[in-house]
This record gives C-alpha cells, sequence and structure tokens, in this order.
C-alpha cells in the first residue's frame, strides 16, 4: 500500500499552552488535508494516541487525498498472539 501515516498525540494536554486550544484526535487537521491533497497518496492514516488514568489509548482512520474516509480493520491480536 503507497501511503502515509502518522501520529496524533494528545496534545491539547501535553503542548504548549497555545497548542492545547485545538484538540487532535483520528480525523485529519487543516494541515493534515492540505498534505493529503497535495502528496496524491492513496492512503493517509492517522492514529491518535491518549494516556488516561495511566492507560494509553489509541484510535486509527485512514483518509483518501480527497479526506474522504476509508472503513479500516485492525484485527485484535489474541492473547496467545500478544505474549
Amino acid at each position: 500500500i503507497l501511503g502515509s501515516i502518522h501520529m496524533h498525540p494528545d496534545w491539547h494536554r501535553l503542548g504548549p499552552e497555545t497548542a492545547r486550544a485545538h484538540p487532535l484526535c483520528e480525523r485529519p487537521t487543516p494541515m493534515d488535508e492540505y498534505v493529503f491533497r497535495a502528496s496524491g497518496w492513496p492512503v493517509n492514516m492517522v492514529c491518535y494516541l491518549e494516556r488516561r488514568q495511566g492507560r494509553l489509548y489509541h484510535t486509527l482512520a485512514a483518509w483518501q487525498p480527497d479526506c474522504t474516509q476509508i472503513p479500516v480493520r485492525v484485527p485484535a491480536l489474541s492473547h496467545k498472539e500478544s505474549a
């Protein structure tokens, strides 16, 4: 698969005060939309990471160059596979 993937951390809590007004998620930011359109990659993935109560949570979404969402299925690992 040709494409891009990048992370959106929970910057609204970790970043500088000026960045905290713009919470991130797995949706493209205006800058992401610009990059997706300009690059023309067929698949662009955004992984959002957030730490809540000492645990790390994530969401993942994929986007076409025009920022139309692409369905993504990520199989969960069984207990044996993750050990």
